[in-house]
């Protein structure tokens, strides 16, 4: 149950991290941008937003919690607790 918890752990750090580093994307023209440090697009001045939605990605972090919650994995449960921000 350790090394599944271990496994478990590492996936929820890969998906914390995606999220993290994601590219942003112009919600216009759909271009993914290049210069993240100006306020809109360089092709059509539109907004640049998130390519993975953040209710998304609290869904897939919910599963680690309820994941973790079922089967007692406390080290989990923290992980995707400070990931939710629900410290």
């Amino acid at each position: 149950m350790a090394a599944v918890e271990a496994r478990l752990a590492r996936l929820l750090g890969a998906r914390v991290k995606e999220y993290g580093l994601q590219d942003l994307q112009c919600h216009k023209c759909k271009q993914i941008a290049t210069d993240h440090l100006g306020g809109g697009c360089k092709q059509c001045g539109g907004y640049l937003t998130n390519t993975i939605r953040p209710d998304a990605a609290r869904k897939r972090l919910a599963v680690f919690r309820n994941l973790a919650a079922y089967h007692g994995f406390e080290l989990l449960q923290q992980m995707a607790d400070f990931a939710l921000g629900r410290t």
